[in-house]
């Protein structure tokens, strides 16, 4: 008799909607970190938002920890609070997707609100993940989604309005919600073929 054979595909089969979702480009090389005022776009792929005066931080792995993904993260929180990024990917309406992507923290004040994530028109809100200097405890969050039109933006945000160090995001991801779905399954005669 024949066999049952399962496989999922490669995930480097599914393309990833966010432009630089680890945040490596700019690389800020050996600088601890780089900050970028609410305006800029200098973060490639991403526009920095927020309130007048604030600003994100790019940030590598001298400064007290590892990215999660490749050799630098955002920090919304920048110097200041308050700000984030946003960026608007190309959707298709009706789609489903996922996004994915990585939140860590280094300094623990015990607050349920730190981090904003916003998906088009649905806001989400994320509290202090375990972490501290040299372990920042990232968690990966994984966020369902259908689109409502050929584009989407998404947003991550500092939501205390301190430089709090608390609300850390890296490799950020959207991809086609069929990629957690998709497992094939072929039946071989009783000659393996």
């Amino acid at each position: 008799s024949g066999v049952s054979v399962y496989a999922s595909p490669n995930s480097t089969s599914f393309t990833n909607l966010v432009q630089n979702g680890s945040f490596e480009a700019p690389s800020i090389g050996q600088t601890a970190y780089v900050v970028y005022p609410v305006g800029s776009t200098n973060v490639t792929n991403w526009l920095v938002i927020g309130p007048t005066n604030a600003n994100v931080a790019l940030t590598s792995y001298n400064w007290d920890g590892p990215a999660e993904d490749g050799l630098q993260f955002m920090d919304p929180s920048g110097n200041t609070g308050g700000a984030g990024v946003q960026q608007t990917i190309n959707t298709v309406q009706g789609t489903s997707y996922i996004l994915i992507f990585y939140h860590g923290t280094q300094n623990q004040r015990s607050l349920n609100a730190v981090l904003g994530v916003t998906v088009g028109t649905n806001s989400y809100t994320y509290g202090e993940t375990s972490g501290s200097g040299g372990n920042f405890d990232w968690r990966r969050v994984e966020i369902p989604f259908t689109a409502t039109s050929n584009k989407t933006t998404i947003a991550f945000s500092e939501l205390t309005g301190g430089n709090n160090d608390d609300g850390f995001v890296d490799n950020v991801q959207v991809v086609t919600s069929d990629y957690f779905n998709s497992v094939l399954e072929a039946v071989t005669d009783s000659s393996g073929h």
